[in-house]
């Protein structure tokens, strides 16, 4: 189970974009929730990680 997430993603040293919506995708898989990578990076590029999880959650029906 994923307990916490932490990321940054301003680019102020590194573009990682690429890399923390890989990672996130892989973290979701693993834990059995289906979600298309397009997604998550239109997300993350909006939104904080809490408020990606939510929408995440939300849209496959199990939100907290």
């Amino acid at each position: 189970m994923i307990c916490q997430l932490i990321w940054d993603v301003d680019g102020a040293l590194f573009d990682m974009y690429s890399s923390i919506v890989e990672v996130f995708h892989r973290a979701l898989q693993a834990e059995g929730v289906a979600v298309d990578v397009a997604h998550i990076k239109r997300l993350t590029e909006v939104a904080s990680y809490r408020s990606l999880l939510h929408t995440i959650r939300q849209r496959n029906g199990n939100a907290r």
